[in-house]
């Protein structure tokens, strides 16, 4: 022991403490306590092999500087991570449908925005309580038949009126193909203190033979016929 004490000095000590803190991957800080942080452990190293950790300062003549703040190379890039879940499934399991291809969508697109209440059914078998034509006839009518403008009839076809008489107020309105059977006619066009008296009589389905009289004689008079 007395041979190894007298071998032993304070440059062999720090030396070899030196290099035993460095292969275990610690450091001593400037400050005389130790630290792990690598950006901020240096070392030299001298001729004689001593390794001295430093911190802040430069490296004496001849020495050797060593960092351990370096990175290293990125790694490779990791795999793809797996599909999320699917969306929300509907009703018994079938997909949900979006506003463009929703049958609802699409019936709203082809009725241009407006909503299907704001139509009615233009057919003479609807029993909803629409009207099934009408007809506003003016006073002078050739004793043929001619277009009644204006006029409608559910089934499409034209509304059209003759005079059976020249100057007489017998005309005769037929709604080509309306199978209606009833319809109603009021005068236009005079006060109520002098009513123009307007009789109705079926002739056949969609046609009414229409005569209209004033104070009590038959004269032609404009009219309007209402088939409910």
């Amino acid at each position: 022991m007395e041979r190894i004490g007298q071998h032993l000095s304070y440059a062999n000590v720090a030396a070899t403490l030196a290099l035993v803190f460095a292969m275990s991957g610690g450091a001593i800080a400037a400050t005389g306590g130790f630290t792990t942080a690598s950006s901020s452990i240096k070392a030299c190293v001298g001729g004689n092999g001593v390794l001295k950790v430093l911190k802040g300062k430069k490296c004496k003549g001849g020495q050797k500087a060593v960092s351990w703040s370096q990175k290293g190379p990125a790694g490779a890039k990791g795999a793809t991570g797996a599909t999320g879940p699917s969306g929300i499934a509907g009703l018994n399991g079938a997909p949900v449908p979006s506003a463009t291809t929703a049958q609802t969508a699409n019936n709203a697109l082809a009725l241009g925005g407006v909503p299907a209440s704001g139509f009615t059914r233009s057919d003479c078998a609807s029993t909803t309580g629409q009207i099934k034509g009408f007809a506003m006839v003016p006073a002078s009518t050739p004793q043929e038949f001619v277009p009644v403008n204006p006029s409608y009839n559910c089934s499409g076809q034209p509304v059209e009126v003759e005079s059976l008489e020249a100057g007489t107020g017998f005309y005769v309105v037929r709604f080509d193909g309306n199978p209606a059977e009833i319809a109603m006619a009021t005068g236009i066009g005079r006060p109520a203190d002098f009513p123009v008296v307007v009789s109705v009589e079926l002739e056949a389905p969609g046609e009414w033979e229409v005569w209209t009289a004033d104070s009590g004689s038959i004269r032609p008079e404009p009219f309007e016929l209402l088939v409910p």
